[in-house]
């Protein structure tokens, strides 16, 4: 009885000892943790504490579809499948807990887009730091830019085509119109180098793109390499479209285009002085068909403020900004595939055209980097003349 004694009083040292050892060590631990930690934060400057506290941070999944319609541009579902194709692409590096997941940088990316704030106040919003939201930001761009190809798709089989043109037929009777083409101004702050080309006729610095539209809205191409100063027709002539549309075969139709660009065999404009009933037929029908790209870019200006003055000039350079508005479109895409739209209220009206009727000449041309002077092909307007008597004479 003695000895069992004995060994319970031992057993019960013997555990007290290793659990101050445990203690002491765990102790010594923390220590030699607080000071590396010291010493990493003076060798970098930063000043907080080891013990960091992290906000709970807020992605979409936690918001009312209302407002996630309203603040994000897209409904909880459609934001599911965004998630779902840019997985692989924003999946975080780590197993950290604080690591930012997919919706996150989503979250915060598209925040930024529909608002057009500054990171600061977006930062704020999602609850994360303000270095945070840029490296969120432009992870989620970049993203985007590598899939826009796969939304921002010209095709050009003869089905597509047709199935184009019916659907523009439809708006005014304007025969075998494969596309709208317009151009706008994004602001962007001025940039370090050759300041005076991104200064646009308003007299702010901007980039014009380019933006070609199908009759349902939906953006089929896009220019966004042109400084402020660029005319219209510059910037048509220097994309991909021109090359494909003037190059044997080229594409059955035509594009719709307004006073800022030149009369083509492709590219049909209104005519600046009406002779007969046909010619003005055929104005007001290409008038009212070609409002489609003006809605267009009203609606995408609307749904991403980051692209209208409205939310503020983007602080990037414009290799930046070029992929902003490129990502931008293919999101624009994204939402008209879903079939989502935005609220009435945050509708900006459509933008109008600078150059009125009054200023120019009958059936001018538009040469690159010059103004409104000089005469159409004759073939073009024969083109034309032919298509006002056949379609608009009755």
């Amino acid at each position: 009885m003695l000895h069992l004694r004995w060994g319970i009083t031992l057993t019960g040292w013997l555990l007290k000892t290793l659990e101050i050892l445990l203690r002491r060590r765990r102790m010594r631990r923390d220590h030699e943790r607080r000071v590396r930690h010291h010493l990493r934060l003076a060798r970098k400057r930063i000043n907080y504490p080891p013990l960091r506290v992290y906000r709970q941070r807020t992605s979409y999944e936690m918001m009312s579809e209302e407002l996630c319609a309203r603040r994000l541009r897209f409904s909880k579902e459609a934001m599911g499948r965004l998630c779902e194709m840019l997985k692989e692409d924003l999946k975080p590096n780590s197993n950290c807990r604080t690591a930012l997941t997919v919706e996150m940088k989503l979250t915060t990316a598209l925040n930024f887009f529909a608002s057009g704030s500054f990171q600061h106040g977006i930062s704020d919003i999602c609850h994360i730091s303000q270095n945070t939201a840029r490296t969120c930001i432009h992870q989620v761009m970049n993203a985007i830019y590598r899939k826009a190809s796969e939304l921002i798709i010209f095709d050009t089989s003869p089905v597509k085509l047709k199935e184009r043109s019916i659907a523009f037929y439809r708006i005014a009777g304007f025969p075998k119109v494969i596309g709208a083409v317009d151009g706008t101004h994004i602001a962007l702050k001025a940039p370090g180098n050759d300041t005076v080309s991104f200064v646009n006729g308003k007299g702010f610095h901007s980039l014009n793109v380019m933006i070609v539209c199908d009759a349902q809205m939906r953006i089929l191409t896009v220019n966004a390499n042109n400084r402020g100063s660029a005319h219209d027709s510059f910037v048509l002539e220097s994309s991909m479209l021109h090359r494909s549309m003037t190059t044997p075969p080229g594409i059955k139709g035509w594009l719709l285009g307004d006073k800022g660009y030149p009369l083509r065999t492709w590219l049909m404009t209104s005519f600046r002085s009406t002779n007969n009933e046909a010619q003005k037929r055929y104005n007001r029908a290409h008038v009212t068909t070609r409002q489609v790209v003006e809605r267009t870019i009203s609606v995408l200006k609307s749904r991403f403020r980051c692209l209208d003055r409205s939310g503020g000039t983007l602080q990037y350079a414009p290799e930046i900004v070029s992929k902003i508005v490129i990502v931008c479109c293919a999101l624009h895409n994204f939402a008209i595939q879903h079939r989502l739209n935005i609220h009435p209220e945050d509708v900006l009206p459509p933008e109008m055209d600078e150059l009125e009727e009054g200023n120019m000449e009958p059936d001018a041309d538009v040469p690159p980097g010059a103004g409104v002077q000089g005469q159409a092909p004759s073939d073009a307007r024969a083109i034309r003349d032919r298509l006002a008597a056949a379609a608009f004479g009755h």
